[in-house]
Formats: structure tokens, C-alpha cells, sequence
């Protein structure tokens, strides 16, 4: 990929763009000077193949920031003290770019979710100066790169690698707000008054709990921007008024700054550093009155906490299943995505391994269609209800089962006496032959007594819910179409497995997931051997799970995974079907019977006979059946297929590793989907192989659930946003002390609060969108062990998030 430097070549404007967007990130057709010249430029998007058509005519070359280019950023330094300060103030990159007459005043980051600001002085400057200072840009701007011109005909140009450093957000907006509030005081620093400045800036900042080195930087850089000859002097100040405060004597602070450089000057360092109008000093003083909103600035609007998911719709559903599941959602008042899940892996377990899928022309690699998967959703929104109302074709295959065993049950139980009767003449038979020794073969009337007890009944199980793994083993021996695994709230699921004693469990399941055993795919079994329970068999493990999880035990198990604990070993990227879908905004009452249901029971009851031959299937050695996709289905596939493995590649090096895992997942899971779409077209339906409609449906899904994935595994990625509205939300709602602790945060037990370490995060978030400050404060006048408390913005209070 070609490297965008200043005199390594050049490059005319399609090339340029179209290495922009080999780096994801998204150029922008620029064509009224500094402005794109369109309506609603900033969704603009395109492909390499159409960059010629967008790209001409003298337009010149821009990027896109924000979300559309990977969280591209950029701070721009709009006056020659910030080009001088951006060194001392701002994380290290390599990307740096600028103008031939402006070099390095174009600083570039990647910085999730940050918010646009504009840093501008309060004041006209003097003849020459700039009233912007810099500029933090995100999304919703965008700016100009090489090879464009400015209007002014100077050129833009790469001054470093198109490398940029990630930085948090957060930590991006303080590090420009120092710069800029240097820039604003570094004006002021007049001759004959600087030490007075020095010494208010000083214990200002003290006040506010900053670090005596990091004031003496702070003071230093404002110093020697504004070309002060004895620097030193004023970097003694913030010692000297540290020792002064320490020792409860007088000190002046921010007022007087204000009275020497102006009242507009200091609130708008106030702004920029986060020091709102009243705060502690290291003293013990009033913090004045938090009550006045006067010097508060308005809380910035949270990111996002969780990302868009699509919404389904009945167009995406095997048409057989529509009215049935559009009748429970609508019954129900819940995302249609709850009863579809629980609707596609209930026939899932019912289809078993009897058909399995082979989804290459001449490899035998089988895919067994079994399915795992969950919903996702807060407390009481009708998951349970809903799930369960879709699994009522499979629950009337268990009742059905279980009245034909007790009847079978019944009927062997009637004929014990007879049985015990046989018996005893086939023992006495043998005793005979062996006190007469004539040589008789007993064999015979042994194997006569063995078939007395071979004929005992059986229950056929559909469904199971808490298990141990061995009990689980027995069963799928009895039962080796497979089983579905049900439960009410998954959470209790994994835990089991953290349990003394269940250790091997999660090794067990891990093996499951592909409905095979051992690795060996279909057919290969599975033998546990142990001294005291003997050898259990069963000749397939085919297992589908379904189950519910609130989001907050979720969020706390992928956080686990994440640091590598016992979770990290891809269990969770196994549920496919993982659905975490927006709740009704709206709710109508619906009380009304419910629709029929008779053709949707048919469907799970052929589901539940069918043989090979009845759908079209090959029987192949050891008992499975299979079948291919159709001509048509087979060239989607493979072209799916490509697109998914170059996506695996890009994912290595782009995105997290948790969600790259589960992508890789679906190599699997299109083909299961095809075939139980297919299947529910009942008898013949695979004749000619699975068609390109069930084959296109499944892609679709799998595009679906992969957006889904990105929002629960979004858990890991943006956890300290979602706890930030999380606690903005308490915070609005007058929950909180003002001033409050982390502790007493944690003491609440509010989901994804609870840890005093984990409030990092979500604190300093608030504290950069202007919701709350933290002072640092010691007690006593000697001073002591600090302790830093949050002020809560009355802005904020009553504002919903």
C-alpha cells in the first residue's frame, strides 16, 4: 500500500483517495473551497470502483472523521502558540500533516467516540492573532489531505506516516483543553504581572488537585510561549504556594487570576480544564454554593453506549413460520427476534443429525444443522414468556412422547409377572444343564433372560434443562438424534460449569457444539470412562442450546473473558444465534386468542418422522444422511464463502479477537440455517440439493446476527460508555451525594458499578462531557492521604440519558 509522504511521489486525486480507502477510512469530494458544497456530506460513502466518478473536475481531497473512518481524529492548530505547545501538551503520533506555510498543524489520532469542540479565545486577540486556537475534530467534520490546495493556493502535504496513535477519548480532550488554556494565558502574560499570574494560576490549579509537577509544566510551557526571561521564578510559584496551602495560609487562587487577566479569560480556562465555579481547596473551604448552575458548563450528550443493531422483519423468516411468529410478537408486545431464535433452534433439535449438510461439491465436510443461541434483554421484557411460546411445537412433541412412554411404561409393568415367571424357568433350565453336565450350551438361555429386560421402555427426550455432563452423555445415548438444551436464564448455565467438580464440563460442551464429538465431526461418538461410573457412550453428541441473559451478567462475563480469565476459550462465541434487539418503543395492549397454529405443528411433527428419502437425501456409511446445495446455492455459497474468509483476515489486525472468533463461526452455521430453511418445505424439499432462496435467506441472517454479535460483544469494547450512561442515568435521577466516591458508587450494587476499579472509566467519561468534577482533597492542615471526590453538575440533574 502506498505511503502518502510529502515529495515520495506524486499522486493526483483518485490515487490519494483510493489509498484513503484501502486504510478505511472514508474520502470526501471537496468542491466550494474548504467546504464538500452537498447536503448531507457527512454520510457520504463509496468504493474503490467508483471513485472516478466522484473524483474530478478540479474537486480537491478530503477524509471523513469520526465513525465513518475507523475513528479517524484530528486536532487542528489554528495559531502559531498551539503549533509551538503541541509537543509539550499532546499524545505522540506519526501522523502529522500541515501546509506548506503552516507545517505540523494538523495533528491525527484514532479516538473512539469522540466529540467535536472548538477551543477560541473569549477575546479579540491583538493585530495579527488568531481568535482559534485549535480545534478537536471528530465526527460530523471532516478535513482537507494532500494532494488538495487550500483556497489560499498553498499546498497540503503528509508530514510523518499515515500512522496514527490510538488515544482515548477522554484523554485527547484534556490534553487539547490544557493547550489551549496555555495558549489563552500564555497572551496575558504581561510584564510586571507575571509572577502575580504565576503565583493565582498556581494555586488555582493546586485547589483543584493538581500535581505540583504537572502545574510547573503547565506554568513553564506558558512561560516560555510568551517569551518570559526568567521562567524559573514562575515555576517556583507553584511550590511556594503548594507549601502555603499545606500550611493553611493565605494564597491567592483563580479570583484573583480573574481580576488580573479577566473574568472571561479564567472561565473559559475553567471550561477548558474542567474547574467549575465552586470547588474544594486542599484546606478543608466552602465549596461554595453547588446549587448556582453560573460557571457550570452544559453536559455534552453521551456516546452511544450500545451500538445499532437492524431490526428483523418477516420478510427475513421462512414464509411458514410468519404468521405464527408475527402473532406471538405482536401478542406479546416483544422484539420479533425473541420467538424467531427460539423458533429456528427448536427445529434445529428436532432435525437432529437425520439430515446433515455437506457444503462443498466434493469435500466431505458435514455440517450437522444443530444450533446454539440466546436472547438478550433487560429484566421483564417478556423473554421467557415469548421464548417459551415459540418452542410450543417442540413441547407438544415432548407431551406426545411422554404419553406414548407411559403408556409403553404401563404396559410393561402390567407384564412383570410374566416376565419374572420366564425367568425363572431359564435359570432353572440353566441349573439343570450344569447338574447333569451334559455339555449343554447355556448361551441360548441366557441371551432368552437377557431379552426379557432389552424390551423395557425408553422416554424419547426432546428437551433437556439442568444437567450434569455425565448424565447429559447417558442421555444423548438414549436419545442420538440429539437434544435441546433449554434455559430460562443462561447465566446459571455457565456458572454451573465454574463449580468444584464441574471443571471438565465446559470441555464437554466445547465438543458439543458442532454436533459430532471428538472433534471428528458427525458420527464420531463420545466414551467417558471413569472408575466409579463406569464407561458411558453415546455415538453422537448432537446438542442445540437455547437460553436468556439479562445484559448486565452478560457485560460481566464477557469482561471476564476479555482479561483471560477461565471464560477465554471461545464457549460464548459458540451461541450463533445470540440476538440483543432494541425493546418496543411503544406498547399496545393485544389480548386476543391466539392464531392457529396447526400448519406450524405439521411442519416440527415431519420435522420430527422424516426419513432420508422423504426430503431428497443421500444415506451415506455409519447412518447419516446428506445433502448439497443446488447449482445455483453451491456458486452463492462459495462466493459467501470468499467474502467471509478476506473478512477474517482484515478482522486480525482490525478488530478484537472475541469478535473475530465469532465470525469464524459461521462458516458453519450459513449452511445449518439453509438446510432447516429449506426443510420446512416439507417432504421433496431437498431434491436438487438446498436452493439459492434458503442459501440467500441464511447469508442474510448470518449479516443479521453478526451486527447483533458486534453489539454484545460491544460489552468488551465499550464497556466504560455503557457504564458512563449507566451512572449518568443514577446521577440524573438525584441517586448520588454531592459530592459523592467511588465507594459509595460501588456500594449501591448497580449493575456494572460495582467495582471501585472499574469506575475509571466511566468517571472520567462524565467528567470530560462536563457531568461531574473531581477535586482532590486532603484533610487536616498538615495535609493527609488524599481523597478524591466527584461535584455533580446541577445542570445534570433531572437530565435523562
Amino acid at each position: 500500500m502506498s505511503a502518502l509522504k510529502h515529495g515520495a511521489c506524486e499522486l493526483n486525486i483518485i490515487e490519494a483517495a483510493r489509498d484513503l480507502l484501502a486504510r478505511g477510512w472514508m474520502p470526501l469530494p471537496v468542491r466550494d473551497g474548504k467546504n464538500p458544497g452537498f447536503d448531507k456530506w457527512q454520510d457520504f460513502e463509496t468504493t474503490a470502483e467508483d471513485l472516478p466518478m466522484h473524483f474530478g473536475n478540479g474537486c480537491q481531497l478530503g477524509v471523513l472523521l469520526g465513525r465513518r473512518s475507523k475513528w479517524l481524529a484530528e486536532v487542528d492548530l489554528d495559531c502559531v502558540e498551539a503549533v509551538r505547545l503541541a509537543d509539550r501538551f499532546l499524545p505522540p503520533t506519526r501522523m502529522i500533516s500541515g501546509r506548506m506555510q503552516s507545517p505540523r498543524s494538523h495533528i491525527w489520532y484514532i479516538s473512539e467516540f469522540l466529540v467535536t469542540a472548538k477551543f477560541q479565545d473569549p477575546e479579540k486577540p491583538e493585530a495579527g492573532g488568531r481568535s482559534m486556537i485549535v480545534e478537536l475534530r471528530g465526527t460530523g467534520a471532516q478535513t482537507l489531505v494532500h494532494p488538495s490546495l487550500h483556497p489560499s493556493g498553498d499546498t497540503y502535504v503528509w508530514d510523518g506516516d499515515l500512522d496514527p496513535a490510538a488515544v482515548n477519548q477522554a484523554d485527547l480532550r484534556r490534553a487539547v483543553g490544557r493547550l489551549a488554556a496555555c495558549v489563552l494565558i500564555s497572551r496575558r502574560w504581561d510584564a510586571g504581572r507575571r509572577h502575580d499570574i504565576a503565583l493565582a494560576l498556581a494555586g488555582g490549579l493546586l485547589r483543584a488537585g493538581w500535581p505540583v509537577k504537572d502545574i510547573e509544566h503547565f506554568i513553564l510551557s506558558a512561560a516560555g510561549v510568551a517569551g518570559d526571561d526568567d521562567p524559573k521564578d514562575r515555576c517556583r510559584a507553584a511550590a511556594d504556594t503548594a507549601k502555603n496551602i499545606a500550611q493553611g495560609r493565605k494564597a491567592t487562587g483563580l479570583p484573583t487570576l480573574a481580576a488580573l487577566v479577566g473574568e472571561k479569560v479564567v472561565a473559559r480556562m475553567r471550561e477548558w480544564l474542567e474547574l467549575p465555579e465552586g470547588f474544594v481547596d486542599a484546606v478543608g473551604s466552602d465549596p461554595g454554593d453547588r446549587k448556582n448552575t453560573r460557571g457550570w458548563p452544559d453536559p455534552s450528550p453521551l456516546p452511544d453506549g450500545l451500538r445499532p443493531v437492524p431490526k428483523l422483519t418477516l420478510g427475513d423468516l421462512p414464509e411458514r413460520l410468519r404468521p405464527w411468529l408475527s402473532d406471538i410478537a405482536e401478542r406479546m408486545q416483544c422484539p420479533l427476534e425473541y420467538p424467531a431464535v427460539a423458533a429456528i433452534i427448536g427445529a434445529a433439535a428436532v432435525i437432529g443429525n437425520k439430515v446433515v449438510i455437506r457444503p462443498k461439491r466434493y469435500d466431505r465436510w458435514a455440517v450437522v444443522p444443530n444450533l446454539w443461541g440466546g436472547v438478550v434483554g433487560p429484566p421483564s421484557v417478556l423473554k421467557t414468556p415469548s421464548v417459551a411460546e415459540a418452542l410450543a411445537p417442540v413441547f407438544l412433541l415432548v407431551e406426545r412422547a411422554r404419553a406414548a412412554y407411559q403408556r409403553a411404561d404401563e404396559d410393561w409393568r402390567s407384564r412383570a409377572d410374566d416376565r419374572e415367571m420366564k425367568g425363572k424357568v431359564l435359570k432353572k433350565k440353566i441349573e439343570d444343564a450344569y447338574k447333569k453336565n451334559l455339555g449343554a450350551d447355556v448361551g441360548a438361555y441366557r441371551e432368552q433372560i437377557r431379552q426379557l429386560d432389552a424390551g423395557r421402555p425408553v422416554e424419547r427426550r426432546y428437551v433437556v434443562n439442568d444437567t450434569t455432563a455425565e448424565k447429559l452423555i447417558l442421555l444423548l445415548g438414549e436419545n442420538p438424534n440429539g437434544l435441546l438444551q433449554y434455559r430460562d436464564e443462561l447465566t446459571g448455565w455457565l456458572k454451573s460449569m465454574e463449580k468444584p467438580g464441574r471443571e471438565g464440563d465446559r470441555a464437554l460442551y466445547l465438543e458439543m457444539w458442532d454436533g459430532g464429538g471428538s472433534g471428528g465431526g458427525p458420527g464420531a461418538g463420545y466414551v467417558s470412562d471413569r472408575i466409579v461410573r463406569g464407561t458411558n457412550r453415546s455415538d453422537n453428541l448432537t446438542l442445540s442450546l437455547l437460553g436468556s441473559i439479562p445484559p448486565g451478567p452478560l457485560s460481566a462475563y464477557l469482561r471476564a473473558c476479555a482479561e483471560g480469565s477461565t471464560g477465554d476459550d471461545g464457549l460464548i462465541q459458540r451461541l450463533q444465534l445470540l440476538v440483543y434487539p432494541d425493546p418496543p418503543r411503544v406498547w399496545a395492549n393485544c389480548d386476543r386468542a391466539p392464531a392457529p397454529r396447526a400448519d406450524v405443528e405439521e411442519a416440527y411433527l415431519f420435522l420430527d418422522s422424516m426419513k432420508a428419502g422423504e426430503v431428497g437425501a443421500a444415506e451415506v456409511a455409519g447412518g447419516f444422511s446428506y445433502v448439497h446445495f443446488s447449482d445455483q446455492a453451491q456458486d452463492f455459497f462459495d462466493a459467501w464463502r470468499s467474502d467471509l474468509e478476506a473478512e477474517l483476515i482484515r478482522m486480525q489486525t482490525d478488530d478484537h479477537p472475541a469478535l473475530a472468533a465469532h465470525l469464524g463461526k459461521y462458516r458453519s452455521l450459513m449452511p445449518s440455517l439453509a438446510l432447516i430453511f429449506q426443510l420446512f418445505d416439507g417432504p421433496g424439499s431437498c431434491v436438487g440439493g438446498v436452493g439459492l432462496e434458503a442459501a440467500r435467506l441464511a447469508a442474510a441472517w448470518c449479516s443479521f446476527l453478526f451486527e447483533h454479535a458486534r453489539r454484545v460483544h460491544g460489552f468488551i469494547f465499550d464497556a466504560d460508555v455503557i457504564a458512563a450512561r449507566s451512572l449518568a442515568r443514577h446521577i440524573s435521577r438525584g441517586a448520588l451525594p454531592d459530592p459523592f466516591t467511588r465507594r459509595q458508587v460501588a456500594q449501591k450494587g448497580w449493575s456494572g458499578l460495582t467495582s471501585v476499579r472499574d469506575l475509571s472509566g466511566p468517571l472520567e467519561i462524565l467528567t470530560h462531557l462536563n457531568w461531574i468534577w473531581p477535586a482532590t482533597i486532603r484533610s487536616g492542615e498538615q495535609g493527609g492521604r488524599p481523597k478524591t471526590e466527584y461535584f455533580i453538575n446541577p445542570k445534570a440533574k433531572g437530565r435523562g440519558q
